[in-house]
C-alpha cells in the first residue's frame, strides 16, 4: 500500500501538541533569558512594546521615547501587547515573550505534523529569538485564529498575516484595540509615521519581481505563490521577517532544504553591512529558494495530472 499524501496523516493528537508547545515554550524562554542577561540588551526588540506599556501605565505621553536607525518605533498598538510584561525584569519579559510566543507556534504547526518543527532549525527563527522579535507569534496568528489580534502590532509583517487569516470577530477586536489607543493619544498615527522615517529597510520584490509575476500567473491557485508574492511586497529590515515564509513548505524534504539554505545568509553577511547587501543577502537565501520549492511543487503536481490523465 503506497504512504498517504501528506494532507490526508493521521492528525498530531491536540495533547499532544499542547505538551510540545509548553516544552518548546520553556526551552526557548531559558535559553532567551540566559543569552539577554548575558550580552545586556534588556529585552531586545520587545523592549520598546513593555518600555510604553509603561509610560502609559504611569499616565506619561507615549511614542516620546527617543529614535534612530537602531531604534525604530513601532505603533502605539504594540504596546497594549507589552503590558503584561512591563513590571517585569526586562530580560524575563523578553525571554517570557519568545518563549511565549515560540509555544504557540509549536502548538500551532504540529496540527498538520510534526515534521512542522524543522522550521524552528531556520536561521530567521534564530535571527528573531536573538533579537526577541514578533515574526514568531505572527506565524502563530496565522494559523490560530484567536490570536489574529496581534497583527496590529507591527503593520508590516502583520499586514499579510491579516489578509490570509481574516475572520470577523479577529477582526473586531483588532478594530476595538486600535480604537482604545486612538482614545488614550488620538494624534498618535501621525507622530508615529513622522517618527518611522528613518525607517530603514526593503522590499524583496525589487530583487525577484519579474520572476514573483511570472509565478503568480503560473500558479496562481497555489496558495504558497500567493504567500511568496504577498511576502515580496512588505518592507522589511532583517532576516527574521523572512520567516513567515515558512508557512510555505510542507513536505520533509522542503523544509529541510529551505532550512539549510536560509543559513547562508548568517554566513554571508559582513560584520558591516549596508541595508541592499542584507536585502540581495536575504533574496538570494530565503526568497528564491521558497520560489524554487514553489515551482518544484506546481511542476510535479502538473507532471502528476498528466500522467493520471494516460
Amino acid at each position: 500500500m503506497s504512504p498517504m499524501p501528506s494532507s490526508e496523516k493521521a492528525p498530531v493528537k491536540f495533547a499532544h501538541r499542547v505538551g510540545a508547545g509548553i516544552l518548546i515554550g520553556i526551552l526557548l524562554a531559558i535559553f532567551s533569558f540566559q543569552g539577554l542577561t548575558e550580552v545586556k540588551i534588556g529585552a531586545g526588540d520587545f523592549g520598546w512594546a513593555t518600555r510604553e506599556a509603561a509610560l502609559l501605565l504611569r499616565g506619561e505621553k507615549p511614542l516620546s521615547l527617543a529614535v534612530g536607525f537602531d531604534w525604530v518605533p513601532y505603533p502605539l498598538t504594540a504596546a497594549l501587547f507589552g503590558i503584561p510584561f512591563c513590571r517585569l525584569q526586562p530580560e524575563l519579559a523578553g525571554a517570557l515573550f519568545i518563549g511565549i510566543s515560540s509555544g504557540l507556534l509549536g502548538f500551532a504547526i504540529t496540527r498538520r505534523g510534526w515534521n512542522r518543527l524543522l522550521i524552528f532549525a531556520s536561521y530567521p527563527y534564530w535571527a528573531a529569538v536573538l533579537t526577541v522579535q514578533w515574526s514568531p507569534l505572527m506565524m502563530a496568528a496565522a494559523l490560530l485564529p484567536w490570536l489574529y489580534p496581534v497583527v496590529i502590532a507591527k503593520p508590516n509583517i502583520g499586514f499579510p498575516v491579516a489578509l490570509r487569516a481574516m475572520h470577523r470577530n479577529g477582526l473586531i477586536v483588532a478594530a476595538l484595540l486600535t480604537l482604545a489607543t486612538l482614545l488614550i493619544q488620538p494624534d498618535w498615527p501621525l507622530v508615529w509615521w513622522k517618527q518611522t522615517r528613518g525607517y530603514q529597510g526593503f522590499i524583496p520584490i525589487w530583487g525577484i519581481g519579474c520572476v514573483l509575476l511570472v509565478v503568480l500567473r503560473w500558479a496562481r491557485h497555489d496558495a504558497g505563490s500567493r504567500w511568496l508574492l504577498l511576502m515580496g511586497v512588505i518592507p522589511q529590515r532583517w532576516y527574521y521577517d523572512a520567516f513567515l515564509l515558512w508557512l510555505i513548505p510542507e513536505t520533509t524534504a522542503e523544509l529541510v532544504a529551505a532550512g539549510v539554505l536560509s543559513w547562508g545568509a548568517f554566513l554571508a553577511t559582513p560584520a558591516t553591512r549596508t541595508i541592499q547587501q542584507v536585502a540581495l543577502i536575504s533574496t538570494v537565501f530565503n526568497y528564491l529558494p521558497m520560489l524554487g520549492i514553489v515551482l518544484v511543487r506546481k511542476y510535479r503536481k502538473s507532471a502528476e495530472g498528466e500522467s493520471l490523465d494516460l
